[in-house]
């Protein structure tokens, strides 16, 4: 909408075109990355410490969001291993955010960072939405639904309670739920 001419994105394949994610990603964790019994301690002490309060409601936010994602009427994991699992996994995603936050800071000093994620104010971060919500969602965790001519993101439960229709690109691939009114 703003017509912005000077963004620009920087991801790993570009860290090492060569390489792929699995072994880029233990590389990007030694050398910018924290200990996990150290990101263990500050995400605890979240709860009484407001310098990692952030830090603890990403942890929570992300745990719940891999619980989430694992529940399936297939799945033959209690709730309880999901969770523990889900817990394991989410100090390992905190891990490998923080030490990519720190590669990018050092690659591009004066860059402002964008995120699709909630931010706090003054943090290292700018939180931007890519469609309207009414809450902030990412499109990890939701569906692309158009209504009346825009695009929202929405549960996909959500999208199929208001009768949703599944949109299919020229190449027969799911794209995005469409209200037909």
């Amino acid at each position: 909408k703003l017509n912005l001419k000077n963004l620009s994105t920087y991801n790993m394949d570009e860290l090492a075109s060569n390489k792929t994610f699995d072994q880029v990603r233990p590389e990007l964790v030694l050398n910018y990355g924290r200990e996990i019994e150290r990101i263990r301690t500050e995400v605890k002490s979240g709860l009484n410490n407001k310098r990692f309060s952030e830090l603890h409601r990403m942890y929570c936010g992300l745990v719940k969001f891999l619980v989430e994602d694992a529940l399936s009427p297939e799945m033959t994991k209690s709730k309880s291993q999901i969770q523990k699992e889900s817990r394991k996994k989410a100090y390992l995603m905190i891990q490998r955010s923080n030490a990519w936050t720190r590669l990018i800071a050092e690659k591009f000093p004066h860059a402002v960072r964008l995120s699709i994620h909630p931010q706090d104010c003054g943090s290292e971060k700018l939180g931007i939405q890519l469609l309207g919500t009414e809450t902030w969602m990412t499109p990890w965790h939701g569906v692309a639904v158009k209504i009346d001519h825009e695009f929202v993101l929405m549960k996909r439960w959500q999208a199929q309670e208001l009768g949703a229709v599944l949109i299919h690109n020229k190449k027969g691939r799911p794209s995005h739920f469409e209200v037909r009114v």
